[in-house]
């Protein structure tokens, strides 16, 4: 009987902790043909509720001096507003949403600053609102 509940619960409690807001995180490395190799991540932004609708991804490609890249992808922001992109504490730049409240932004190789260098170590990404709300983050 004991046995029945416990797997009645977690059969009850998986789905329930999917969707509990927690961000997904998925690491995966890449061997390269001239023998180097790239190391990708992939996690879900968070929202605060400063802006209720905010949902997006955030991914990391790194291969060493080759490639340093950071993809955003956004939707459910306001219109036209700015917002300024964070990793780690450090500031990788400003963007203004679109005309619908979305945003694809990528930062890559210069555009990347070397204290975040490389950004398969960066830690945490967060996206502030023009007035200085943190809107989204993600934990890597």
């Amino acid at each position: 009987m004991l046995k029945s509940r416990v797997i009645k619960i977690l059969v009850l409690a998986l789905p329930l902790a999917l969707l509990d807001g927690a961000a997904h995180v998925g690491t995966t490395g890449v061997a390269m043909a001239d023998g180097g190799g790239e190391i990708r991540a992939t996690a879900t932004l968070v929202g605060t509720g400063v802006r209720p609708n905010g949902a997006g991804r955030v991914r990391t490609r790194d291969r060493g001096n080759q490639l340093q890249r950071i993809d955003f992808d956004i939707t459910g922001l306001n219109a036209n507003a700015p917002y300024v992109f964070v990793a780690d504490g450090v500031t990788l730049g400003t963007r203004t949403a679109s005309a619908v409240g979305s945003m694809d932004v990528t930062f890559r190789d210069g555009g990347v600053p070397n204290d975040v260098k490389p950004v398969s170590e960066i830690s945490r990404f967060e996206v502030f609102t023009g007035t200085g709300a943190l809107a989204l983050f993600a934990d890597m």
